[in-house]
């Protein structure tokens, strides 16, 4: 797909949007076909207040965009309107709930001095198998982790660990 084809299709999914909002809001004005230099799509007004929207056909690269109101996407063809401080709060606490995994985790190993399976630490963190695999890889990598192998398991423990005040 050359330039010329993806600018198309952009185009094509904004006239679309600009029709979807227009039966929503009392006034578009559609900023990306004007000369206004602008990286919102669209200004629209209801009932006295202005917002600015931009139409992505995905969702790529639109958070860092803070004076933007909402977007207007597409899923399997249907255009959607989404306030973006919903979005970036879903994103930032995504990404809140992944700086507490780790925490999570050793702090359960600690609780288990005799270890854990992967099926255990993913029961009582009530964190996904495949996200405990990840960070005790990242454990393991950072030489804090011990793996006992007893018959079929596997069992996780951190390593002990000397305190600066222990060696004096």
């Amino acid at each position: 797909m050359n330039k010329q084809d993806t600018t198309q299709i952009g185009d094509e999914f904004e006239e679309r949007a600009y029709n979807f909002l227009k039966d929503r809001f009392d006034k578009v004005i559609w900023l990306s076909k004007s000369d206004r230099k602008s990286h919102a799509d669209f200004q629209v007004f209801k009932n006295g207040e202005s917002f600015l929207i931009d139409a992505k056909s995905n969702k790529t690269g639109i958070y860092h965009k803070k004076d933007l109101d909402y977007i207007v996407t597409q899923v399997d063809g249907d255009i959607y309107i989404e306030d973006l401080i919903e979005v970036r709060g879903n994103i930032f606490e995504r990404e809140e709930e992944r700086r507490n995994i780790l925490p999570k985790i050793t702090k359960e190993l600690e609780q288990n001095q005799d270890g854990l399976t992967i099926q255990e630490l993913s029961n009582n963190t009530e964190i996904s198998r495949n996200t405990i695999v990840k960070f005790l890889a990242k454990l393991e990598g950072a030489n804090r982790l011990e793996i006992r192998i007893v018959g079929m398991a596997k069992l996780y423990k951190l390593k002990e660990t000397r305190k600066w005040k222990d060696m004096k």
